[in-house]
């Protein structure tokens, strides 16, 4: 690693720790099948980012406005997150509202009674095979 390329991963550092001092931000993935901080971040109303590994990239594709699914690439989420502190920064009104939209749509994806009516299903559909 050349001198350039430790000093562009410090300042990304320094810009993500900075950032993440002011802006709640889920990050998700990174080899992890299936997510419970993303889906708590969700359930939360906080936008997520992860990569496109299998759960994260379904969840997340549930609904427009839970987050990003990004390649593996520091700067492609240094620059994501400061595109959500943006946003933040300038309109906080846009910012809550979706954060509000995103509860609202977890809060149903995620509710016990449909999981419960899914399995029901699911185990109904078995048992007649």
């Amino acid at each position: 690693m050349n001198k350039n390329e430790k000093n562009s991963r410090k300042d990304t550092k320094q810009i993500s720790v900075k950032v993440f001092n002011y802006y709640p931000l889920e990050l998700g993935g990174g080899g992890e099948t299936f997510s419970i901080s993303i889906i708590e971040g969700l359930m939360s109303g906080v936008p997520v980012l992860a990569t496109g590994v299998s759960g994260p990239k379904e969840i997340i594709s549930q609904d427009k406005n839970f987050g990003d699914i990004l390649d593996f690439n520091a700067n492609l989420f240094v620059s994501k997150i400061l595109e959500y502190y943006d946003l933040w920064h300038r309109d906080k009104e846009k910012y809550y509202e979706r954060r509000l939209k995103i509860r609202e749509s977890s809060l149903k994806l995620f509710d016990i009674k449909n999981a419960i009516d899914g399995y029901s299903n699911m185990i109904k559909e078995i048992l007649e095979e």
